[in-house]
């Protein structure tokens, strides 16, 4: 336990130096800043839950699990900026704040009646990020991105617990008009690090963890067993842009 502990100190220890770093490296060699949000879906992938019983001693008199629980589609945002570097234009940083949330569906006691519970997760991550330009020196533009950061990740009302993330991002952004405003439309795929939530519910104290369902498109083969819940988020977004082409 202490060096799985440790680990995940690790981890998140070096996702914020390296979005401190990246930030850092950013003000110094930028030529071209984007600075914006963007609102849209967030599509979570299964979970596996386990519901715990504790008595009122806090041990734990009945362990049940719930495999591969469908997640409920919610909402997400995010507000950030992106640079674009002056000798390398096709290549920049970006740095975001984002949130969002989903439900999912869990019985709990004492009458095992199921109850949607609301996941709540923000994060700061940062990216490296490429463009391809379509259209006229960069006016439009596909871009993507891998990074990482860090993760509060929470039931509505409970602690917040943080952990780690890593983030895969693309998409297509195109400027309007002859000002430096953008729209964009983009994919985030997010992998956060499991975590559990102290209920109680009319006398009954429950202790549920939620995990993401094993995958292939987790990261448990490089940060271990859980570091596998995983969602999808679809973005329309608008940016200013400072320098533009």
């Amino acid at each position: 336990m202490t060096s799985k502990r440790r680990r995940t100190r690790n981890l998140q220890g070096l996702s914020l130096c390296g979005t401190v770093l990246l930030l850092a490296f950013a003000r110094r060699a930028s030529a071209q800043t984007e600075i914006g949000g963007a609102v849209g879906s967030a599509f979570g992938f299964s979970q596996d839950v386990t519901r715990e019983l504790r008595g009122t001693d806090g041990a734990p008199l009945l362990v049940l699990h719930d495999n591969s629980v469908s997640v409920g589609t919610g909402w997400m945002s995010q507000v950030g900026m992106t640079h674009w570097l002056g000798s390398h234009p096709a290549v920049g940083v970006e740095a975001a704040i984002l949130g969002w949330r989903n439900s999912i569906p869990v019985p709990t006691w004492p009458s095992l009646a199921t109850r949607r519970f609301e996941q709540q997760r923000t994060g700061i991550l940062g990216n490296f990020v490429g463009r391809v330009s379509l259209a006229n020196d960069f006016r439009t533009y596909l871009y993507g991105g891998i990074g990482g950061g860090a993760v509060v990740s929470r039931l509505n009302g409970s602690r917040g617990a943080l952990g780690p993330a890593l983030s895969l991002v693309g998409g297509i952004s195109r400027r309007f008009r002859s000002q430096g405003w953008r729209i964009s439309l983009e994919g985030r795929y997010l992998i956060t690090r499991d975590f559990d939530a102290l209920v109680r519910e009319r006398g009954a104290t429950q202790n549920l963890e939620f995990s993401g369902h094993p995958s292939n498109g987790s990261a448990r083969p490089i940060f271990g067993p859980h570091m596998d819940s995983r969602f999808l988020g679809v973005l329309l977004g608008i940016h200013w842009t400072r320098g533009a082409r």
